[in-house]
């Protein structure tokens, strides 16, 4: 509203001025398609129409060149018709050369933009528009141009009216998915208002009470763990009266398939895109013949919907795909079941010269390449897809904030169920999210509202699992597996809300070097007012901080099991928060009135991935009822309740494992030996036939029986192999293996593997300046204490031990073969716990004493050292003269440092 109103002032500024325009209605035919952006270019009166042909641009662009007074007609008054995807507008001044992008067009209506603000161009040039069509095979149709000194009456009302929001909602409005419900109920707030929920003529059930949204006049809110394809009543009531009353009804997991298309070699060629519109009785389906791969050469998506409706992807193996293998834009009713997804993205090269990203060769940073792109659909269903192996790989915090790969990219949708899928990615290949939103603090950023996310495992991200940063409204996170990232859930800028996280195991966290972050991700104090967050009944367990609160962040914690590092910090300083009937391992202080503090939790074996609570855990019947989120009076902290035997992530099939982990040691080149994972099969006349699957850089470990049927009341058991030989490359090797059904339903394994690997204590590559400096040698000051190590480099190191009176620091000098960009690591090595034993101050050249935070280990390790105050960041580049350099190194924690070095390539120190 505040960037409204600053539009309107300068519109209305700029009314006071003499009235001149230019205009362009497009009727000339001036306009050049660029050569370098190939595409499809109409014109005509009122109509530039722009389309951009699928390839290695994803975009298309045309120019038109205008002599201009910019003094008198500053404002670019620009609008736009329709479009699939996205726009932009960008100008270049002549002479002297400048171009400058100045609109971002996402949706229809009319666009302003003061030329002598924006650009700070003025007087008479030569300025050239270049309109363009964003995304690949994307269109826009543009209706004029206008370059004038006031906006007319017509125009503000244009405005205004993209600017306002939608007004096509109804006052009381119910939206249900398969299991849950979203509500909103316009009303001036009343007393003791609450809501109700039942099967037609069933009992009524209390649900939890609505948020009210001051800004929207509002009570909203869920209801959850309702049967598919079900009618259901619902009522509000305040004041002892009923406020209002209507029926709903759950979707159905089938829909009535009218035409089935089966690609093949003859009407697949590398990209297809899909602009059919079924019906609502009459869905489209595309799948393929046994054995058919979709491929490409990576130049354009493998399928590319747009505007389409009711269709239905089934059963497809997609390997490729440009930035995205599979992009939805604008539809409407689109699903995607059973598919495997593999190899999409752009290849980059590391940069460490910049900020570590992985960079195109067009030294464009490479972010938000995603399986599945979805962008501004409704009613999207994502179910039982194998995502894996993307082509690039995402770089981890200790360079730069993560950029890279995605599972998913999910860009405003409404109405969005994403279950029952495996996001599995890898060291080699991670994920910067397995799910991530764009519009991160926007009020419809992210999935925006009413969207499901259920039975997922998502692993192996360098930041989030999955963000639902962004508007909130309705949108609910439950009966996941999350593990392996440095965070788990990204909750913050809860824009609208509420959001929903509830019944979630998060486990073994961290990201490719160990770093655990926060377990329920809150790192921003921007909320919406009235925005709350709940957090019910999750398990956290190992590594990572769980739940930090925020001064201004409203969130709702019960029933939580918060066994992790680090428990809920912030609470003396949110006085918004309400947090209680929670167990945190990691607090002495007790400051929930009903919670349990410094005690740990019982399960069945962790280790083997079982975390039902067992007898003696203080968790059983330690909890709290909360309406439609509980089933029972005596509830249980966490996931996992004692009288159920729920495995997560949620699949609803009849097959359980005996363990969803294995462990194992590799040392001298031989495994600690074969391991069993047996399978239950349940039920009555259940049969399906299965297939390990893992991913591709998953080939050091072998899974059989490879395949065979699981029936109702057998078991199979499945043997786990390691191989020693190839595992020579890291102390830890992590990865999942499948045993995935024939309709896409699967149980994930998790497998670690702990080797005697040993980085190279000085590693060199031909082309590279690499100089190691010894740390129980300094050349000046006050030297550390020395300390025998058979694994150091000379067998001794020096112990910098914790901070103390100590004024002078230990001096290292040494001598750069030539002027250039340089970065600093030092091998240390951390005593038990790491995240307390892994820091000093050093300064280079005499520049300020900083802490270096560093990823240590309890063996030795290379670490990327910078003084620049960032707990996660590690990367520093120094700008060095050649001859002689010094290091200057104070203690902060004590930490075992055995050398120093100095590189202009880093790359070499990082695992193979």
């Amino acid at each position: 509203m505040y960037f409204f109103k600053c539009l309107f002032a300068i519109a209305l500024l700029n009314a006071i001025n003499c009235g001149a325009a230019i205009i362009d209605d497009f009727s000339g035919n001036n306009w050049q398609l660029s050569r370098s952006t190939p595409g499809k270019l109409e014109q005509g009166k009122n109509k530039l129409y722009l389309q951009d042909k699928p390839g290695k641009h994803e975009w298309v662009t045309a120019t038109r060149t205008y002599d201009l007074d910019i003094d008198k007609t500053p404002l670019l008054v620009i609008k736009v018709d329709k479009l699939s995807r996205g726009g932009q507008v960008k100008l270049v001044q002549e002479e002297p050369f400048k171009k400058k992008p100045v609109l971002s067009i996402s949706k229809p209506g009319l666009y302003m933009v003061d030329i002598k603000q924006v650009c700070r161009w003025s007087g008479k040039k030569k300025i050239t528009v270049m309109l363009y069509a964003i995304g690949d095979g994307a269109d826009i149709t543009y209706s004029f141009i206008k370059f004038t000194d006031k906006l007319s009456k017509e125009d503000l009302a244009e405005l205004k009216k993209r600017y306002s929001p939608p007004k096509d909602r109804p006052p009381f409005e119910l939206v249900p998915l398969f299991n849950s419900c979203g509500y909103y109920f316009v009303s001036k707030p009343v007393k003791d208002v609450s809501v109700w929920f039942r099967k037609l003529g069933g009992e009524w059930l209390k649900a939890l009470n609505p948020v009210y949204v001051n800004e929207n006049v509002m009570y909203r809110g869920s209801i959850v763990n309702l049967d598919e394809n079900t009618e259901y009543e619902f009522k509000i009531i305040g004041n002892g009266k009923v406020m209002g009353q209507k029926k709903f009804k759950t979707w159905n997991s089938q829909v009535k398939v009218a035409k089935t298309i089966v690609l093949n070699d003859k009407n697949f060629n590398g990209y297809l895109k899909i602009v059919d519109q079924g019906k609502p009785d009459g869905w489209i389906k595309y799948t393929a013949e046994p054995g058919f791969v979709l491929k490409n050469d990576g130049k354009t998506p493998l399928i590319d919907l747009v505007e389409a409706k009711y269709i239905l992807l089934e059963g497809l193996t997609l390997d490729g795909g440009a930035s995205d293998a599979i992009v939805i834009t604008n539809c409407l009713d689109v699903r995607i079941a059973d598919c495997d997804i593999s190899g999409w993205g752009r290849i980059g090269k590391q940069r460490f010269d910049k900020d570590g990203k992985y960079y195109d060769e067009n030294g464009k940073a490479i972010n938000n390449d995603a399986g599945i792109y979805l962008v501004k659909s409704k009613n999207t269903v994502i179910e039982r897809c194998y995502f894996h192996d993307p082509r690039n790989h995402a770089n981890s915090w200790r360079y730069s904030h993560p950029a890279g790969p995605e599972g998913m990219v999910i860009n405003k949708p409404e109405s969005t169920v994403v279950r029952y899928n495996d996001f599995i990615g890898s060291d080699e290949h991670r994920w910067n999210d397995a799910i991530e939103g764009a519009g991160n603090f926007h009020k419809d950023g992210g999935f925006n509202r009413d969207a499901d996310i259920y039975g997922n495992i998502m692993t192996m991200s360098n930041d989030d699992c999955i963000e639902i940063d962004g508007g909130q409204q309705n949108v609910r996170v439950f009966l996941n597996k999350f593990e392996n990232a440095l965070c788990g859930v990204s909750i913050q800028g809860c824009m609208s809300g509420p959001s929903y996280v509830f019944d979630n195991l998060f486990t073994n966290m961290g990201d490719e070097f160990k770093t655990a972050g926060q377990i329920i991700k809150t790192s921003s104090n921007t909320a919406g007012k009235d925005a709350v967050s709940f957090i019910f009944n999750n398990t956290m367990a190992g590594e990572g901080i769980g739940l930090p609160l925020h001064r201004l962040f409203k969130i709702v914690a019960k029933n939580n099991i918060i066994a992790s590092r680090n428990g809920v910090g912030g609470r003396t300083t949110c006085k918004l928060a309400e947090t209680d009937n929670n167990l945190v391992t990691a607090e002495k202080v007790k400051y929930e009135k009903n919670g349990i503090i410094g005690k740990y939790p019982k399960f069945t074996n962790a280790k083997a991935g079982l975390f039902k609570p067992v007898k003696g855990c203080p968790t059983i019947g330690a909890g709290v009822k909360i309406d439609n989120f509980t089933s029972d009076n005596k509830v249980d902290m966490g996931a996992f309740q004692s009288t159920t035997d729920l495995i997560l992530p949620y699949r609803p099939i009849p097959v359980s494992l005996d363990k969803y982990q294995l462990n194992f040691s590799v040392k001298n080149g031989k495994c600690s030996g074969a391991q069993t994972v047996i399978a239950t099969v349940n039920g009555k006349d259940f049969s399906s036939e299965y297939k390990i699957r893992q991913n591709n850089v998953f080939n050091w470990f072998t899974v059989t029986p490879a395949s065979g049927k699981l029936v109702s009341g057998q078991k199979v058991t499945f043997t786990v192999k390691m191989k020693p030989e190839l595992m020579k490359s890291r102390s830890l090797y992590k990865g999942v293996f499948l045993i995935r059904l024939a309709n896409g339903y699967s149980r994930p394994v998790s497998i670690y593997a702990e080797t005697d690997y040993r980085q190279e204590a000085k590693p060199m590559k031909k082309g590279v300046n690499t100089l190691f400096i010894e740390a129980d040698k300094p050349t000046g000051g006050k030297p550390f204490k020395v300390a025998d190590d058979t694994y150091a480099s000379s067998g001794k190191c020096a112990y910098v031990d914790g901070w103390n009176s100590r004024k002078e620091p230990a001096v290292y000098t040494f001598d750069v073969p030539a002027d250039g960009k340089y970065f600093v690591l030092m091998r240390i090595k951390c005593e038990e716990p790491v995240g307390s034993h892994n820091s000093l101050f050093f300064s280079v050249n005499g520049e300020k004493m900083g802490a270096a935070n560093m990823q240590g280990d309890t063996r030795w390790s290379w670490c990327l050292a910078a003084n620049n105050d960032q707990q996660l960041m590690r990367v520093k580049m120094f700008k060095l003269k050649k001859g002689k350099n010094k290091i200057e190194i104070m203690p902060r924690e004590p930490v075992y440092l055995d050398m120093i070095a100095i590189t202009d390539d880093p790359h070499i120190f990082e695992p193979r």
